[in-house]
């Protein structure tokens, strides 16, 4: 039989029931900016003229539970709330746990927000309570609002991965670093978790905060993901750690040989460590998947150059150039052989300058000028002419020289002077 309420309001109960609302201890929560402007619900107002005596009261909450027990929710909540309002020891605390289950199955999400805030004014420790008002603050997209909510979840159980993963993320999208320090928390209740570990090198890299060490272990513990393996290439090749790099790279590859990009990082790594063949078996792999690339055909040209190989250099720095005649980058190459020719040229016979060497330079030059069409280049191209221009041929040397044309054997070997 449901209860029959009185519509007189004995003062006493009034503000026994509006009291949770108002204490300072209530609204120094830290929830307490987040919850409605009004705590009071039509049972408030319905009380009963008399306080009921403990039998009634548990009478009350049997009735409840056994409407809970069959899903029967509308019927629960007078029962319930009859409880609440009247006890404040633990059938009160049992009851608004499952006034904001029932509120919750009927998807009133307002009512269930109610209930729970309601019921953390007098009980702030009910996991519950927390758990639906934060999923509720979420919902609603007031994130600052849910984090409280979690942080008590969390600070009543410390294992519990859910509640953290939720706190961090919370942490995260509110742009809090705290979310290092929770993420870090999972990573040691679950070392041999990847997807935990992967996250906490986003959060620290996000921050700004170098996430290598964090990578490193995250390899350790699972040598079987491409995408850790290539997280950890990346950031021991921008560290300057060549030879770690090209362990990850490696990897990678073995794990997945398909993936033309890793084989251009790990050429990246073989040229810092000075390993050009390498590099270069390497760019020439990725230009099969990629034929007229012309960045691939400059760095291949860029490693025989560091080779000393100036003939196969500038073959491929010309291919560049046919592929992307308008792009400046090749022209760059191109000139840049011709000056480490030079050097070395003059290394190989220990003289000094002579006439040949101005000559080249100028080709230099002239390959500079081309690469001012493209505006990318032109600042670079233009500093470097000027740079040049002091070492052209002087008027001396073309007075004893004047068909210039290079006869230095070290450069006719390569170039073609017509």
């Amino acid at each position: 039989m449901k209860p029959v309420f009185f519509s007189a309001v004995v003062l006493v109960l009034m503000l026994l029931a509006t009291s949770f609302a108002q204490t300072p201890d209530c609204l120094s929560h830290p929830w307490a900016s987040c919850r409605p402007d009004s705590l009071l619900t039509i049972y408030d107002k319905q009380a009963a003229d008399t306080i009921p005596d403990a039998m009634q009261i548990r009478m009350w909450y049997s009735f409840g539970s056994e409407y809970m027990k069959h899903e029967d929710y509308v019927s629960a909540l007078p029962y319930l709330w009859r409880v609440f309002i009247y006890d404040t020891t633990r059938l009160g605390m049992l009851s608004i746990r499952k006034i904001a289950d029932a509120y919750f199955q009927l998807k009133e999400a307002d009512s269930t927000l109610l209930a729970c805030y309601r019921g953390l004014e007098r009980y702030p420790d009910v996991d519950n309570l927390h758990y639906y008002a934060g999923f509720l603050q979420i919902n609603y997209g007031r994130f600052s609002c849910a984090i409280p909510h979690f942080e008590a979840l969390v600070q009543q159980n410390p294992e519990n991965e859910a509640f953290l993963e939720r706190l961090a993320s919370l942490y995260f999208r509110e742009n809090d670093q705290r979310a290092i320090e929770v993420q870090k928390r999972l990573v040691e209740l679950s070392p041999r978790n990847v997807e935990y570990q992967n996250r906490l090198v986003a959060y620290l890299e996000s921050f700004g905060q170098d996430p290598l060490d964090e990578l490193r272990i995250a390899f350790q513990k699972d040598t079987s993901s491409v995408e850790t393996a290539l997280r950890l290439g990346k950031a021991e090749y921008a560290a300057g750690n060549y030879e770690q790099a090209l362990q990850a790279f490696n990897r990678a590859i073995q794990l997945d040989p398909q993936n033309t990009n890793t084989y251009r990082l790990r050429a990246q790594c073989y040229e810092g460590l000075r390993r050009h063949t390498l590099a270069i078996a390497d760019y020439e792999r990725v230009l099969r998947e990629r034929a007229g690339d012309a960045d691939i055909m400059c760095a291949i040209a860029t490693q025989y150059k560091l080779l000393d190989r100036f003939a196969d250099a500038a073959r491929w720095a010309q291919r560049a150039t046919t592929a992307k005649p308008t792009y400046g980058l090749p022209y760059i190459v191109m000139a840049e052989i011709y000056e480490a020719a030079v050097s070395y040229c003059q290394n190989q016979s220990k003289r000094k300058r002579k006439i040949d060497d101005g000559l080249v330079y100028a080709k230099a030059i002239e390959q500079y000028r081309l690469a001012l069409q493209d505006p990318a280049y032109a600042g670079y191209a233009q500093r470097r002419i000027e740079l040049l221009e002091p070492y052209l041929p002087t008027k001396e040397e073309i007075f004893f020289n004047p068909d210039q044309k290079i006869k230095d054997k070290c450069y006719t070997s390569w170039i073609k002077d017509e």
